[in-house]
């Protein structure tokens, strides 16, 4: 599996919204970010590190666009992951999602359409 592909984990997180923090505004991510408050705004990655970790009692309201996510929580927003998006069981999403690859635990919520993004070489 390309390393494109690999899970966004623990691992990854290099900053963290705490469960007693509320965003408001687009938050820039160079690396991991993990959420654990409420963040309202757009949450945009750049370059191949970026990944986010939503925990089961966050909230985002706003659009996601990075390279690798793991969502427990609640998404309100299109959801954009070039990489790997990970639906935990607890997820509720409500928008759309675009992926690289993806895995959705029973139990997850998704309100939107699905859409694959394109991958490089395949017909």
């Amino acid at each position: 599996m390309s390393d494109d592909f690999r899970h966004a984990s623990d691992a990854d997180v290099t900053s963290i919204i705490g469960v007693r923090d509320r965003t408001r505004g687009d938050c820039h991510v160079g690396g991991g970010l993990r959420l654990d408050g409420v963040a309202r705004g757009n949450v945009v990655g750049s370059g191949d590190d970026a990944a986010l970790l939503v925990s089961p009692n966050a909230r985002i309201e706003g659009d996601i666009h990075v390279q690798r996510a793991r969502i427990d929580g609640h998404v309100t927003g299109t959801v954009t992951v070039d990489g790997h998006l990970d639906v935990r069981s607890g997820a509720v999403i409500e928008g759309d999602l675009r992926y690289g690859s993806m895995s959705i635990e029973t139990g997850a919520s998704i309100t939107g359409t699905l859409t694959p993004l394109r991958i490089e070489g395949a017909d």
